[in-house]
């Protein structure tokens, strides 16, 4: 797409989607993390990998630049090249003026200026393997992104119908007195074997509900695979603000619950070096984003301060994710990995014990 007509944004959407590109359902899983690894291990680990997400980040946009530049040199050289050939096939009829032999040595030593790492076109991780790798680099590139991506989607396949089947059918469970309930009562207890013998609505189960819903996202999010929309500015300014919104609800109820709860909130560890694995590997995929900062960064109108821009994302993102976890960890005893779900229940899972 031409540079003319590709959309472009100015600082404040950049710093708009790429929040909405690194907050997704990493964000839900770090507080069932961070609680079992201890709030002062977690605060470490989470600090430390917001730093270092930031600086690979930084990576990606300084090779995005030099693959720019490097498009712009091999085209300047090849230019050079093919007027130089020319003029030295007319050499004997026609001589070139001195002003004209100094500026075809000038780019042909590939003179380089600031103006050649400008990013105006777009190289993806990909493309920019295929520039600078060895051939074996850029298949262990492409490897990589595909077990990401992978991982990603299995991820949201998992939480989009586990989500809806919580809401379109609560879980109905059996109590000690013999009675039922759901789990919209503050007296229930947690069971594991219910999915595949509590009906949700009519003969359907709470597995086969599952299943159904698991069905819908992947014919509704498959076609999406085949084409991309050229311009997502409201979409993703909407995103942004649902994303903001939701965050900032779960903090509020989150804290509401803590202090006016039936039972007395919880007492996390201060660290468990033995759930170290599980925090590490959430708190790396809740600030993931460098697979999508080309088509992020390319479009700004200005690169100036787009590391300052960067950074301050990740520092307002650290502080949501900080603040997120520690109300999940000191709120719930026994929580549920996907935090969201715990808003099923007037008091959450604190009182739970199974």
């Amino acid at each position: 797409m031409d540079a003319q007509k590709r959309e472009t944004y100015s600082a404040s959407f950049a710093f708009a989607y790429i929040f909405n590109l690194i907050v997704g359902l990493g964000a839900l899983s770090l507080p069932y993390a961070f609680g079992g690894a201890g709030y002062i291990l977690g605060i470490v680990l989470m600090v430390v990998l917001c730093l270092v997400s930031y600086v690979t980040a930084t990576y990606v946009i300084e090779a995005m630049a030099a693959a720019n530049a490097y498009v712009r040199l091999e085209a300047r050289r090849n230019l050079v090249s093919s007027v130089s050939s020319a003029k030295s096939l007319r050499s004997n009829l026609v001589s070139s003026t001195e002003s004209e032999r100094t500026a075809l040595i000038n780019e042909g030593n590939g003179d380089i200026d600031h103006n050649c790492f400008e990013i105006t076109e777009k190289f993806e991780l990909g493309a920019m393997a295929n520039m600078f790798y060895h051939p074996v680099g850029t298949i262990l590139c492409h490897i990589c992104i595909c077990l990401y991506l992978f991982g990603d989607l299995a991820i949201y396949l998992v939480a989009i119908p586990t989500s809806i089947k919580e809401v379109v059918c609560p879980e109905v469970v059996n109590l000690s007195n013999g009675s039922s309930t759901d789990v919209n009562s503050s007296n229930f207890s947690r069971i594991n074997n219910s999915s595949s013998t509590i009906h949700c609505f009519g003969s359907v189960t709470h597995q086969e509900a599952y299943y159904i819903f698991l069905t819908i996202a992947i014919f509704f999010l498959a076609p999406w695979s085949f084409f991309s929309l050229p311009k997502t500015k409201i979409l993703q300014v909407i995103a942004t603000a649902m994303r903001g919104v939701a965050l900032t609800l779960m903090v509020i109820i989150g804290f509401y619950y803590m202090f006016h709860g039936p039972d007395e909130h919880a007492h996390p560890r201060m660290a468990q070096f033995s759930n170290f694995p599980a925090m590490f590997g959430v708190s790396i995929y809740a600030f993931m984003c460098h697979h999508s900062l080309p088509g992020m960064i390319t479009p700004m109108k200005s690169k100036r301060g787009l590391f300052l821009l960067l950074g301050g994302d990740f520092m307002l993102i650290l502080a949501l994710y900080l603040l997120l976890s520690c109300v999940g960890a000191f709120w719930l005893e026994n929580p549920y990995p996907l935090f969201t779900l715990n808003f099923f229940t007037p008091w959450g899972l604190a009182s739970s014990k199974a």
